[in-house]
């Protein structure tokens, strides 16, 4: 009976059996067997390790088996309970394996021909009978309910690669800094000719080998995977590892009516031909991470208008006031975002004089709001600047130097929370790079504290527990301080610990007054901060995810 309910049902209920009863299940009979190996191997990740080859191996088989005569039942193979795959090989599995690299005490010492024969071989191991079979198994007859594909490994991939993908089941890709060797795009098999590719998500990192020739570029593999999956494409992020050496452009027009999310970066536009076929009005999200002095994007967007349907900016550039045209020209015709990221730091005068008079007047509706305020201070006049957007929710601020050891935004915490009390619906507050003078430290700048910290590491373990928790007492103080004037606060970091707001009921005795009742009770509400790690942390990705949106 639970055979008839439909496979989507049946992976909900499998989320329920736990891993331990899984093998349990296996063996009532043959179709639970392979209902608990599609909840095991649902996901799996290809990391190079013995588990993992003998996987392919497996999936080999199969393909093998599918080509011939074979009768055996779909219902027995591995390779249709596979839905989600994960492409990373670890560095460890290839020293372990081919006793390479300094883990092997061996190898530092060997002849230098033995070294080479070693790294020889290791290399034709990975590249040449491992590498080479992973697009072979991606077929849609050994792998018919592929969905996902995060594929990791910065190696070089030949053509017959990419060429294999579209006719994959894959709907779902993710390749993030694939090298490629000379400059070609898609050719699909005789089979899929004319076809569609119906991806919905692509996150695309490309680089060019360092073998390459000059006039190799991955534009045309880009414009030749957009082009097969442009009327089915929701999510795409664009980004390039070469940099100036290969600007990007489209040939031809296209268009993407299902697209609603974009993230371009580091993407050289030859033209704007690759802006205007892909910032279209059914954008909901859009992130902005090319160089802001490129005069096609800022051209571009001062003349973008409105995009009735966008929540969500997220803008990393370097100071708007460096642009013939600055993006606040953008921001002005898109009075109706709610999520609004600056990712690098941002001129004080543009800030105080034009983007936060606008979003005052202009935004009724932004609730999250991430600034890197230029500057190693924020000016009191600017909180209170913020402190008059009363929609929002949630709020990240960070100055000073945004790179390595340096912290040099002494923080005033006295004077944010007098302004950003203000804040009526305020659920989430982060500072980030913040320091903090200490006396005892030397350093009135505050620029080594956390460094400090991590020196006493090294020395005692108690002298930096020590350290440890004197600082995490003293943010939880003030942490506490910010929870008690914001009845809306649930979440905060700052001095590098994300910290947690709870509150709770209680009931109290009332002191008994002279001629009053017994044991009269009253109830207070009391909230309480807390941290939510045992370690300081930087938490970059978190506050991209809050602030930001990012799905990475």
């Amino acid at each position: 009976m639970v055979f008839q309910l439909p496979a989507e049902i049946l992976a909900i209920i499998l989320e329920y059996i736990s891993e331990d009863s899984l093998a349990s299940l296996a063996l009532v009979s043959k179709d639970c067997c392979q209902l608990a190996r599609s909840r095991r191997f649902a996901s799996i990740n290809l990391d190079y390790s013995f588990a993992s080859s003998n996987l392919v191996k497996t999936l080999m088989l199969e393909a093998h088996e599918s080509l011939g005569a074979s009768t055996t039942s779909s219902s027995t193979r591995l390779g249709p309970c596979i839905r989600r795959i994960m492409v990373a090989t670890s560095p460890q599995w290839v020293e372990y394996r081919h006793r390479v690299g300094s883990r092997d005490l061996d190898f530092k010492h060997l002849p230098h021909h033995e070294v080479n024969d070693r790294l020889r071989n290791a290399s034709e191991s990975f590249f040449d009978m491992y590498m080479t079979l992973l697009p072979r198994i991606l077929n849609r007859t050994v792998l018919p309910n592929l969905e996902l594909l995060d594929w990791r490994d910065r190696t070089t991939q030949p053509p017959k690669f990419f060429n294999a993908l579209p006719t994959s089941t894959i709907r779902h890709l993710k390749i993030c800094g694939t090298q490629i060797d000379g400059e070609y795009g898609i050719t699909l098999p005789d089979g899929f000719k004319g076809h569609t590719w119906p991806l919905k998500t692509l996150h695309l990192t490309l680089g060019s080998s360092f073998l390459k020739t000059r006039s190799s570029s991955p534009s045309t593999l880009m414009e030749s995977i957009l082009q097969l999956c442009a009327s089915t494409l929701e999510d795409l992020s664009l980004k390039s590892l070469c940099g100036k050496k290969d600007p990007y452009s489209f040939k031809s027009k296209y268009h993407f009516p299902k697209l609603h999310r974009l993230s371009i970066s580091s993407v050289d536009c030859d033209g704007a031909s690759v802006l205007e076929a892909l910032i279209q009005g059914s954008l909901r999200y859009l992130e902005i991470g090319m160089e802001i002095h490129d005069p096609i994007v800022a051209k571009y967007l001062g003349r973008c208008g409105t995009l009735p349907l966008m929540k969500t900016f997220v803008w990393y550039h370097s100071r708007p006031d460096d642009v013939e045209e600055p993006p606040y020209q953008f921001l002005l015709a898109n009075p109706q975002i709610e999520r609004l990221l600056f990712g690098w730091a941002v001129a004080d005068k543009v800030l105080q004089e034009n983007i936060l008079p606008m979003l005052k007047n202009q935004y009724r509706s932004l609730a999250s709001l991430s600034l890197v305020w230029g500057g190693i201070s924020i000016p009191e006049s600017g909180i209170s600047a913020i402190a008059e957007l009363k929609t929002l929710r949630q709020i990240h601020l960070s100055a000073g130097n945004q790179i390595g050891w340096k912290h040099d935004w002494v923080i005033d915490h006295d004077c944010l929370r007098r302004h950003l009390s203000n804040l009526p619906l305020l659920e989430k507050l982060a500072f980030s790079r913040d320091t903090y003078s200490r006396p005892d430290f030397r350093d009135p700048q505050g620029e080594r504290y956390y460094v400090y910290g991590n020196d006493l590491a090294e020395e005692s373990k108690d002298s930096s527990l020590e350290w440890e928790q004197e600082h995490l007492d003293e943010v939880l103080i003030e942490a506490q301080l910010y929870a008690d004037s914001m009845p809306n606060l649930t979440w905060m970091y700052f001095g590098q610990i994300p910290m947690g707001v709870t509150a709770r009921t209680v009931r109290r005795k009332k002191k008994r007054k002279r001629g009053a009742r017994r044991g009269e009770y009253y109830t207070s509400h009391e909230r309480t901060v807390s941290a939510l790690f045992d370690k300081r942390d930087s938490c970059e990705t978190a506050l991209k995810r809050i602030f930001g949106g990012s799905t990475e």
